[in-house]
């Protein structure tokens, strides 16, 4: 996520890095101060799999509706791009898969 953060930094984007194992409660208590077009998770240790829908959920149900990527180890490894669907009325997560 540092990489990706930097990049979009490159490119002009505001970026704020909230680091690994960030709480859910706390991850929408930034959003919703901040409000985001766009947030990233990265999904790359099977312990917090089960995690990464509600994390999902909550953070695309945000009145602003952020779009919300989801990249990592495991989203390619799973395949947990095709289990998500998108909330009635949201265009949906950008999910990203490691070449």
């Amino acid at each position: 996520m540092k990489i990706i953060s930097s990049s979009f930094q490159e490119f002009g984007w505001e970026v704020r890095y909230l680091g690994p194992n960030l709480p859910l409660e706390y991850a929408v208590q930034s959003a919703l101060g901040w409000k985001p077009g766009v947030i990233g998770l990265s999904v790359s240790i099977v312990y917090h799999l089960p995690q990464i829908t509600s994390y999902i959920n909550e953070l695309e149900s945000l009145h602003h509706k952020p779009l919300v990527m989801v990249g990592g180890r495991l989203t390619g490894m799973l395949n947990i791009a095709y289990q998500h669907q998108p909330l009635p009325g949201h265009a949906g997560s950008l999910f990203m898969r490691d070449p």
